[in-house]
């Protein structure tokens, strides 16, 4: 499989989820084989329990990964990533797939970046890139 950029969608919580769509030729590449996994079985993760995960083998498409309070990700399709923001405290957080080295998840409070997640060091990095490809640029602990 090519390499590729990141595409993006974006939901509010209690929305729908709308499609925004590419990054305009900016992005961070997907490692390739994300396309080759089969799908994990449908779970649901708590976040601070990612790393346990580890690179999963498969594809956590559909899987939905639970944040401190009412903040849910599903993971989307390999090389999508998804955002949720809660209404009250100008928090988001921003999940990816990233295929073989599984997912990551960002959040932001008041515009910087606040935690990061990942079921691998290399789903890290790539949640790191994404960060900075979406113009969060700020230190932030590792979850």
């Amino acid at each position: 499989m090519p390499a590729r950029s990141l595409l993006s969608a974006s939901a509010s919580v209690g929305l729908a989820l709308v499609l925004v769509g590419c990054t305009g030729g900016r992005g961070v590449t997907v490692p390739a084989g994300g396309d080759d996994l089969d799908a994990c079985p449908v779970t649901t993760i708590a976040i601070e329990d990612l790393a346990a995960v580890g690179k999963p083998g498969c594809d956590l498409v559909g899987s939905t990964i639970a944040i401190d309070g009412d903040l849910t990700l599903t993971v989307g399709s390999v090389g999508s990533t998804t955002t949720v923001s809660s209404d009250g405290d100008e928090t988001s957080a921003v999940l990816a797939n990233w295929g073989v080295p599984g997912i990551g998840v960002y959040t932001t409070r008041d515009g910087r970046l606040d935690r990061v997640w990942s079921t691998s060091p290399a789903a890290e990095q790539l949640q790191h890139e994404q960060a900075d490809v979406d113009g969060v640029t700020a230190s932030a602990t590792k979850g």
